[in-house]
């Protein structure tokens, strides 16, 4: 996978491998949610709410496939707060391999193989998840989109979310 669509995702591996945080306020939860709640069944939440570096995130997982997918399509659209056009909308191939890759980066005793078949539930509870230092992350309220559709153009997953990002990379040193 090239690095062009590294942080759409990035957190769209947080959304579909963060889900229903336990007994956490709901101001403190960030949130990301599929695109249409009639084809897609996870919620996404983590916290605390504002994403920075250097900081350690509980969330847990619970999320059931819609389709098979052995490879497809990926597409990332991001957005500034109040500014009507993305300031980023990339599409580009992507391969099972490439996600389940990925995802164990992120979760490694993450069970799941390719290809990925339709109806799979994946739930793993009380996951953590570290943002690195050295991880560039701009500051501010961004929307955003990323569709995953599989070799046949059937939708795999949608997720969007509103994401406040701390802008306080010089604080962390």
């Amino acid at each position: 996978m090239t690095g062009s669509l590294k942080l759409p995702v990035v957190f769209a591996v947080i959304g579909i491998f963060g889900c229903f945080s336990a007994n956490v306020p709901e101001a403190d939860e960030g949130r990301i949610e599929s695109c249409d709640s009639t084809k897609f069944n996870f919620t996404a939440k983590w916290t605390p709410k504002v994403v920075s570096i250097a900081t350690t995130y509980q969330a847990s997982l619970i999320a059931v496939t819609a389709t098979s997918f052995t490879n497809g399509v990926i597409c990332g659209k991001a957005w500034v707060q109040n500014v009507p056009d993305p300031i980023y909308d990339d599409c580009e191939d992507i391969t099972c391999d490439d996600v389940i890759t990925f995802a164990k980066k992120q979760i490694p005793h993450l069970q799941l193989s390719c290809p990925i078949q339709k109806g799979v539930l994946v739930h793993i509870p009380n996951y953590e998840f570290y943002i690195d230092p050295l991880t560039p992350l701009p500051g501010g309220i961004f929307k955003l989109r990323v569709e995953l559709k599989n070799e046949n153009e059937e939708d795999f997953v949608c997720i969007q979310s509103t994401i406040v990002i701390s802008d306080d990379f010089d604080d962390n040193f």
